[in-house]
This record gives structure tokens, sequence and C-alpha cells, in this order.
């Protein structure tokens, strides 16, 4: 299951890597840079954030009664790469900063972004999709707020690394 999920995670963000490697990307850098920090502070004290994403989810019709396989596959080129469907959580944008910043390396950060994320969507799944009470909102709101704390100190990690690269180009 997570290979469905890293492989087209990491061929998305390599074409987004070849995209930002060739120069140009400072300017990117610095848009994204400046709204992670924002999604950093308002995630860590749960203040409202509306993140840029896209509404767009799978449709039931491509899993409901299809083989497994299947499912796994569809999920995976959908939700691995972060950018057809909807992500809550601002650090997404950790990702475009990161590749935004590597310059010259911008290719093989963008394929370990895109891989980890992909993996990470999928551990996400696989952690609320076993032994869980789909029927206890508190503690599924428990953790939807758990991880949205986690998250902004995610993003503000990523954004103080990458403050420091843009300062040192």
């Amino acid at each position: 299951m997570l290979t469905a999920f890293a492989v087209p995670g990491a061929l998305v963000w390599a074409v987004i890597g070849l995209a930002l490697g060739h120069g140009g990307a400072t300017a990117v850098a610095g848009v994204t840079l400046a709204y992670l920090a924002l999604a950093a502070v308002c995630e860590g004290l749960m203040l409202p954030l509306r993140v840029p994403q896209r509404a767009w989810q799978v449709p039931d019709t491509w899993i409901v009664g299809g083989p497994l396989w299947r499912q796994v596959v569809t999920w995976g080129a959908c939700l691995g790469p972060c950018v057809f469907t909807r992500n809550p959580y601002g650090s997404w944008l950790g990702m475009v900063t990161l590749v935004a910043v590597a310059g010259a390396e911008a290719l093989p950060v963008a394929v370990l972004a895109g891989c980890a994320h992909g993996v990470g969507r999928a551990a996400g799944i696989l952690g609320t999709a076993v032994g869980r009470d789909a029927d206890d909102h508190f503690a599924l709101f428990a953790r939807r707020t758990r991880w949205r704390v986690l998250d902004g100190y995610a993003a503000a990690t990523v954004a103080a690394f990458c403050a420091v690269m843009l300062i040192g180009r």
C-alpha cells in the first residue's frame, strides 16, 4: 500500500522539481515561505486559516465495487502526490518551498518530498482505518486537532529551514 502512494507522489513531484529547478524559483519560494510561516502560526495556535487547496475528492464510483488492488492504486495515485485532492493542513506548502529553495538539487528534493508525502498520507489512512470507531466524533475531533497542531510545528520547522536556505542564496 505504501508503494501505491509513494510512487505517484515521487513522480508528480519530480515534474514539479524539474519545473522549479531551472531558476526563477526565488519568487515562488518567497511567496510560499510567507504563507507557510502564517500557516505554522495559525495551526500551532489553532487559529482559523483557509489553506489553498483543491476541493476535489476521489469519486466513490472509482472505488466502490472494485478489487482491492484497484482501490489502493486509485487512492494512491490521487492522494499520494498532494496536488489533486483536498489537504486541510498548511504544511503541504513546505514541500513547494523546499523544492523552490533547493536550486540545482530541486529534482531529488522533490522526489524525496513527494515520496515522503505519499507514505505519510498512506500511514494516516492506515492509522485511521485500523481499530477506530467511526461514530466516535469526539475522538475524531481530538485526533484532528492534535494533527493540526503537530502540522503547525512541522510547518514552522520547514519554514525556518527554508528561510535560512533562501537567505543564504
